[in-house]
C-alpha cells in the first residue's frame, strides 16, 4: 500500500516520488 502510494512503511517518501516532486 505505501509503496504504491509512493511512500515507504515508515511514511517517507521514496525515491521514485521525491524525484516526481522535484520534477513536478
Amino acid at each position: 500500500y505505501y509503496q504504491l502510494c509512493g511512500w515507504d512503511a515508515e511514511g517517507v517518501p521514496t525515491r521514485e516520488t521525491l524525484q516526481r516532486l522535484g520534477l513536478d
